[in-house]
């Protein structure tokens, strides 16, 4: 998403110096006039077995945003997909895990 189509939503006009947000699976990290917008991206649906997650430093002159993930070991995730029985896990594992729900 680019900083123009940020201007339909509805926190865009915010008077704030930073917006952190979420649910889309997409890194975000811009600035508009006044705010710095983002998102860290997906924290485990993603082709890579990784939870991604920001850090945001702030002082009173400037905010730094760090991005880090972490590895996990997705083999616990598709068993449970698997033992619960998940509706429509084919579809959810090939879309948000990039894999085949066989294998």
């Amino acid at each position: 998403m680019v900083l123009s189509r940020m201007k339909y939503l509805s926190f865009y006009e915010a008077q704030n110096d930073f917006i952190g947000f979420g649910h889309h699976h997409i890194l975000h990290d811009f600035k508009s006039e006044r705010t710095h917008f983002v998102n860290p991206g997906s924290l485990g649906c993603h082709s890579v077995a990784e939870a991604r997650y920001a850090l945001v430093y702030c002082s009173e002159w400037k905010i730094r945003v760090e991005f880090k993930s972490v590895p996990y070991a997705r083999t616990r995730l598709f068993k449970a997909y698997k033992e619960l029985n998940v509706p429509a896990a084919a579809f959810l594992m090939e879309v948000f895990h990039h894999t085949n729900y066989s294998d």
